[in-house]
């Protein structure tokens, strides 16, 4: 079972929400932390290497799209949506592949074209 959320105090007094169960809701941050953008605008404006502003993105968002997964695959009496960790799964699956399918006909990915 996940943690519930928990408070937190930072040093301008604003408290922030860590991500977890409340109450049978998903938490999520409520103070507006731009800390999952810093790979994008370090990569953007101070010229960070892609690969190492891939990798600090997925770092920094992993536990937010885990929380998400197991709030919608657990039961209904541990707070989740109850839909089960195989629908899940296969949901998931289909979504990055028609990522995938789409980038591969529209070739946005590739430079230089």
């Amino acid at each position: 079972m996940l943690p519930p959320a928990r408070e937190s105090g930072t040093r301008s007094g604003r408290g922030r929400r860590l991500i977890g169960m409340q109450e049978g809701r998903l938490a999520v941050s409520r103070t507006e932390d731009p800390g999952i953008a810093l790979p994008a605008l370090a990569y953007w404006l101070l010229g960070l290497n892609a690969i190492l502003a891939f990798w600090l993105a997925y770092n920094l968002t992993r536990p937010l799209g885990a929380s998400f997964a197991d709030w919608i695959g657990r039961p209904h009496n541990t707070g989740g949506l109850g839909l089960g960790t195989g629908p899940v799964s296969l949901g998931l699956t289909i979504l990055i592949a028609g990522f995938v399918g789409s980038l591969t006909v529209t070739r946005k990915d590739v430079q230089g074209d």
